[in-house]
């Protein structure tokens, strides 16, 4: 029910959009705050209407297809090991045919982080996601804001 209405009338509670970053240890000088990883932690509604968004994007993509059938990454029954195994199939295809290959890979998950959200949003509206799932999205990504967290300690 608060799914549907958050969805439907477009808005994201207050809440919803805090998270908490708590800063995990790597290795090396503690001292040293490019030793820590932040992860970021959002409510558990918030959370799974995420969850509910993906699911409509990605139905979306598929059913338009967007997503070309080499793509591997945040899709179901998809991931590292099938990527593994087609890119060992393209490869052994090569070698047989005597051909030179190069592979490049790249991980470009930390790169959402930086994407400016009105570019985001043109872009999702030039690829058919509109209505209230962009509007959803639009007020999802405004007023965001984050925290520090450290044992008991809180930042403002």
């Amino acid at each position: 029910m608060v799914y549907r209405k958050s969805i439907g009338d477009s808005q994201v509670p207050v809440l919803w959009k805090r998270s908490n970053v708590i800063p995990i240890f790597k290795q090396g000088s503690k001292q040293n705050r490019a030793n820590y990883r932040p992860v970021s932690l959002t409510s558990v509604p918030c959370k799974i209407i995420e969850g509910i968004i993906h699911e409509k994007i990605i139905n979306h993509c598929l059913s338009t297809n967007l997503i070309s059938k080499e793509q591997h990454g945040f899709l179901q029954s998809k991931g590292c090991t099938s990527n593994l195994l087609e890119t060992r199939d393209i490869l052994t295809e090569a070698m047989h045919q005597g051909c030179a290959t190069d592979i490049i890979f790249t991980d470009f998950a930390k790169a959402f982080d930086k994407v400016p959200h009105v570019r985001l949003l043109h872009r999702l509206k030039a690829y058919g996601i509109n209505g209230i799932v962009l509007d959803w999205i639009a007020n999802w990504l405004t007023n965001c804001y984050q925290r520090v967290v450290i044992g008991k300690h809180k930042s403002k």
